[in-house]
């Protein structure tokens, strides 16, 4: 089987991706393992979870999203394009939508959780090169869940969990962080939602429109982005 590219930026999560000593990211067989006993009932037995065809599964759900839409991840495209079973694609996620649910919680959780440099600054830095690293290699599929969340509830409160509400959980740490140290006065309510839903929404809206030789190549737009946010933050703020 071809070998499958890690995806950069996700370390270890409930889906079992951990990182590697070169600094790329693999997968670990944990949570799936915990999972796989609990869809078969509370029997051990049999062959053990191949982490690595855990890692082809998640892999081929996200190429199908990105080429063909979600419509297109069904078990047996995920598991054809794995080169596996169904029948060891459900002993991991018993239906499409628990696949679905633990790839957009690593999406944000992982990626994104565990910035602390020590200032403000430093991890709005973190923060975005992380979620711009993130969004080149999975934006698309992404931006395919959030297409078919418009007309799916369950997939939509799935992704308002995961994605929308687990960011905006990370910047408000990074903010009350940077309070405590006195770099910025206590966030105004709302702000940490808003701040959270630009720092999503602007790079999907480039992922959606730019041109696909463009991606990756803003790096130089970082340090502009975190100019800006700082001043919105460190500005008096008004009641008005």
């Amino acid at each position: 089987l071809e070998q499958v590219e890690p995806i950069p930026g996700i370390q270890a999560s409930r889906i079992g991706w951990g990182k590697a000593v070169d600094g790329t990211f693999s997968t670990s067989s944990d949570a799936c393992r915990g999972r796989a006993e609990t869809v078969e009932g509370t029997t051990t037995r049999g062959r053990p979870v191949d982490p690595q065809l855990q890692h082809r599964f998640v892999e081929a759900a996200l190429d199908l999203l990105t080429t063909n839409g979600y419509a297109a991840v069904t078990t047996a495209a995920v598991a054809k394009r794995a080169g596996a079973s169904t029948a060891s694609l459900y002993r991991r996620w018993p239906t499409k939508k628990a696949l679905v649910t633990d790839i957009a919680r690593a999406l944000s959780v992982d990626a994104l959780s565990g910035v602390d440099t020590g200032s403000l600054e430093g991890d709005l830095t973190e923060f975005i090169r992380r979620k711009r690293l993130l969004l080149d290699r999975v934006g698309t599929a992404l931006l395919a869940l959030i297409a078919e969340a418009c007309h799916d509830e369950e997939l939509r409160s799935v992704l308002r969990h995961e994605v929308v509400g687990s960011t905006s959980r990370y910047v408000g740490s990074i903010l009350e962080r940077a309070a405590a140290r006195g770099e910025i006065p206590p966030p105004a309510p709302g702000t940490v939602r808003v701040l959270g839903h630009a720092l999503i929404g602007g790079e999907l809206l480039l992922q959606a429109l730019a041109a696909p030789s463009s991606h990756g190549q803003e790096e130089s737009t970082i340090g502009p982005e975190v100019a800006l946010v700082m001043h919105a933050l460190t500005s008096p703020q008004t009641t008005d």
